[in-house]
């Protein structure tokens, strides 16, 4: 008689059990890592949008302002477009579940590298987050 190979359905379910519980271990540390992640997203969404909103004012040696929206923004180069305002850039509104609360909306650069209208407090939260955690709205 031959030996068989394979494995047996003893063997098959303990590797899925081990499997299961290592999942279910990981599984919310992965979750706060991807909430990280979508925060840390948003914020260097933001930063990038100041420093083109800071470059752009620097470039054209005029005020330029950067406008937030949501979790998005724009940057516009204020009576530059005929009277109208030019839109140098503008990022959409992410779906993440990322709030943005800040006391003001609006920043204006000159050409000087002068921050014209700034002050407030920004910060990026998790609105889902457990209240005490760092990531929370609170």
């Amino acid at each position: 008689m031959k030996p068989t190979a394979g494995f047996t359905l003893v063997e098959l379910l303990m590797v899925l059990a081990v499997v299961g519980i290592m999942t279910a271990i990981a599984l919310p540390a992965m979750r706060m890592h991807l909430a990280n992640a979508d925060i840390r997203g948003v914020a260097e969404e933001m930063r990038s949008g100041l420093e083109l909103a800071r470059t752009e004012a620097i470039r054209r040696n005029a005020s330029v302002q950067f406008q937030r929206n949501g979790t998005g923004w724009t940057v516009v180069v204020p009576g530059a477009n005929n009277g109208g305002d030019l839109v140098v850039a503008k990022r959409a509104t992410h779906p993440a579940q990322v709030s943005v609360n800040t006391d003001i909306d609006n920043i204006s650069f000159n050409g000087l590298n002068v921050v014209v209208a700034a002050g407030g407090l920004v910060r990026s939260c998790d609105p889902a987050a457990q209240v005490g955690s760092p990531t929370a709205c609170n």
